[in-house]
């Protein structure tokens, strides 16, 4: 009888495809989501065929994801809105989330983890300062109530619980960073004094791999690298590492901001950043850029 454990991703995209790819042969996986197109790189689980789980096609509010509740013994949520308003964050998180805890409710399961990636957008931008995962929060924006609701229906689900609150992801694909590399430029309203929080998804990745390694539940994490950079000083940063112009296109807007905790992660999973600031994964990218 196999002991490998069995990962069911709920919102599987760049994240899942990322997490496949590093550690697909540690689990077996079965992904979600709700519209398959053109295979991208990262996404490395086949479409499913008869007897071959792999890459599925449904919506997460769907009856005919109970077979693959009941295989799992993990669940990864990773879902990610479209757009960042009211609607499509309650439609992403809150509803899909609720609606999920209803069929794991009435339908026996052998789940021993669900790990939900949300976001250090939780933390209030205007009363600055360095926040922690134990902090009283109080809500600022109607985004960020949903996500606090959907971390309490994770909470109170009775399920064995991790909660990721996850910075801004960025990768070889994905982020500011990639986008500012393929447009060969720097906007400099986009270079204001609001702190970065940010994770390459390698890392975050292994932070998922860690927490199901280690066996650990019922706790918060902020998964966040040590970058201590603003936006101005990262896209400086940007600009001098891979040549980069800076356009003058007008100065920033004044942004509210703060700063995020990672010493609980530090403390309680010990994990060994890949790209421990946003500069250590560009003076790869320059060295790979510079080498064409």
């Amino acid at each position: 009888m196999s002991m490998t454990r069995k990962i069911l991703i709920l919102g599987y995209g760049h994240l899942g495809g990322a997490f496949s790819c590093l550690y697909g042969s540690d689990y077996e996986i079965r992904g979600v989501r709700r519209s398959i197109g053109t295979p991208t790189a990262d996404e490395q689980l086949p479409l499913v065929a008869v007897g071959k789980p792999g890459l599925i096609q449904m919506p997460i509010q769907s009856e005919a994801l109970i077979p693959h509740i009941v295989w799992a013994d993990v669940i990864l949520f990773c879902a990610a809105p479209g757009r960042r308003d009211p609607v499509q964050y309650r439609e992403t998180y809150l509803d899909n989330i609720t609606f999920l805890f209803n069929l794991i409710d009435k339908h026996p399961t052998m789940l021993d983890r669900f790990i939900f990636i949300s976001s250090t957008g939780v933390y209030p931008r205007g009363m600055g300062g360095i926040w922690h995962e134990d902090d009283p929060i109080p809500i600022e924006t109607p985004l960020q109530k949903i996500l606090l609701d959907t971390e309490q229906a994770v909470i109170a689900s009775g399920l064995p619980y991790v909660i990721l609150r996850s910075g801004g992801i960025y990768g070889e694909e994905r982020g500011y960073l990639h986008r500012v590399i393929q447009q060969g430029k720097i906007m400099q309203s986009e270079m204001s004094e609001q702190w970065v929080t940010s994770i390459h998804q390698d890392d975050l990745c292994g932070i998922i791999h860690q927490v199901v390694h280690q066996g650990i539940v019922e706790t918060i994490f902020n998964a966040v690298d040590h970058t201590h950079l603003t936006k101005r000083q990262w896209a400086e940063d940007i600009s001098q590492e891979m040549g980069l112009p800076i356009i003058a296109d007008g100065p920033s807007q004044p942004m509210q901001s703060r700063q995020v905790s990672n010493d609980r992660l530090k403390a309680k999973i010990g994990y060994n950043f890949r790209y421990p600031t946003v500069l250590t994964f560009l003076k790869k990218k320059r060295a790979e850029y510079f080498s064409i």
